[in-house]
């Protein structure tokens, strides 16, 4: 049956968001086409962009109402990765800081709706970035930079039962972009530098603890996190070939 319409929201300020709808039975053809107006019913977008203050120029966060750009954070950290929770009440985002003279941390934090900070998710002297919500917003997944050593974690939605699912499934070291599937029970992950020349996309299966490795040519990803199709039986991608862009569903 049909399964529904999927978004590809633009990320940069100015850029153009598709939709993708999909074929309603095996001989059909999906199409991608551009939309000018931000779809209805969807909540309005979250967007970095630098700003500069105190002689410093940091990443913030700012949200589209109508016309209007709203900025929800500010201070001399740097905010990126907002997304919002699936009931749309709050905002998880990376937000890093200089921490003396060579180091920098950076950590996930929760806001509200407002950009007022709710709770502090991690508290460690890592880099995280890639924050996601589970389709329940009961579970986070995440990427962390350790001294130079990629890994892709799990944890509560506050940051409790943190797991390493790269050490547990023996993941890619390298930076992921992940997205849970709509029946939260899966995970799939783009490595779009793997360190070998390509990348790599995976499928793990969080509650029977299996991984699957989707091949696919060409494996150059680009820096966008996989798209479930809402049924969950396909994955959208973006890879690279030669000089263009392709979007793949696998």
């Amino acid at each position: 049956g049909r399964q529904g319409t999927l978004y590809l929201a633009a990320e940069p300020i100015g850029g153009i968001s598709h939709v993708v709808e999909w074929p309603s039975g095996p001989d059909e053809v999906g199409r991608i086409e551009a939309v000018r107006a931000h779809p209805p019913g969807l909540p309005p977008p979250l967007l970095s962009a630098n700003v500069t203050a105190e002689n410093e120029t940091h990443s913030k966060i700012f949200t589209l109402q109508g016309r209007d750009t709203v900025q929800l954070t500010s201070g001399l950290s740097d905010d990126m990765g907002a997304v919002r929770s699936p009931d749309g009440r709050f905002i998880l985002l990376a937000r890093g800081w200089k921490a003396g003279a060579s180091a920098y941390y950076q950590n996930l934090f929760l806001l509200d709706s407002s950009g007022t900070v709710v709770r502090r998710v991690t508290d460690n002297r890592h880099q995280e970035t890639g924050p996601v919500w589970s389709p329940t917003g009961t579970r986070i997944a995440f990427s962390r930079d350790s001294a130079g050593t990629w890994s892709l974690w799990l944890a509560d939605a506050d940051g409790g039962h943190p797991e390493n699912l790269s050490e547990r499934f023996v993941l890619p070291d390298a930076r992921a972009l992940a997205a849970f599937a709509p029946d939260g029970e899966r995970l799939a992950a783009v490595f779009p530098d793997t360190g070998n020349g390509a990348g790599a996309l995976v499928e793990v299966n969080l509650e029977g603890g299996t991984v699957r490795s989707i091949q696919m040519v060409p494996q150059l990803f680009l820096g966008y996190p996989p798209l479930w199709s809402p049924d969950g039986r396909w994955l959208v991608c973006v890879t690279r070939r030669d000089e263009g862009w392709e979007v793949w569903a696998v």
